[in-house]
């Protein structure tokens, strides 16, 4: 299984014909992050055999920042407050001072996905309930059949889909959603939760090589 042919397969499915038809309306009359181009940069950085960490977001950023890597912008760009407090726990958990590009994790195998991978500007959620939703959740279920994966869960949103993943095949780290003020809140707040070497740790277990995280 690859994520090519996860597309392939889901391309001749009614929703993934109407989301195509949607984004094609979508990119022609409004502006849509990110560029169309670079709608699957993250599966394409972090290959599905090769992934061992999943990191699930919900959508692009809305702002001009999305490049097809969750949460990750490139360098220069006005750093949004969820990757500012990613950041903030990288350097709390491993001392680790990184910049905004996140491309290093990529191709080590670290997926940064999105549960909707476009979004119309600053319309956050503007391409939910289009599609996206289903394809992803795809992904999520081939690569915990596959096993062997760290998926970190951030937010209500992204813990819903805990239903898909088998747990006893991998490992769940649930925190509240980095953003802003969430990041604090919640009885597992994500400042504070050691994601980062919690994740090395589960890989060390199974005999991967644990994630470089100052790459």
């Amino acid at each position: 299984m690859n994520f090519e042919l996860i597309i392939q397969e889901e391309s001749n499915k009614e929703y993934y014909q109407n989301l195509q038809m949607f984004l094609n309306y979508e990119y022609k009359t409004k502006t849509i992050y990110p560029p169309r181009h670079l709608i699957y940069r993250a599966l394409e950085l972090a290959p599905f055999n090769n992934v061992k960490v999943c990191m699930l977001f919900m959508d692009p950023y809305h702002g001009g920042q999305a490049n097809g890597i969750a949460v990750s912008i490139d360098e220069g760009v006005k750093v949004p407050s969820t990757l500012r407090n990613l950041l903030k726990e990288l350097k709390s958990d491993l001392g680790i001072d990184h910049s905004s590009n996140l491309t290093g994790w990529c191709t080590q195998g670290v997926l940064l996905l999105n549960s909707i991978l476009t979004v119309q500007e600053k319309k956050p959620l503007s391409h939910s309930c289009q599609g996206w939703e289903r394809l992803t959740d795809r992904f999520i279920t081939e690569l915990s059949s596959r096993g062997d994966v760290c998926f970190m869960l951030f937010g209500n949103t992204a813990q819903k889909k805990e239903s898909l993943i088998d747990s006893t095949k991998n490992c769940i780290i649930k925190t509240s959603h980095p953003c802003g003020l969430s990041a604090y809140r919640t009885t597992s707040p994500f400042i504070g939760s050691k994601c980062f070497s919690r994740a090395n740790d589960y890989l060390i277990t199974r005999n991967k090589e644990p994630v470089n995280w100052s790459a």
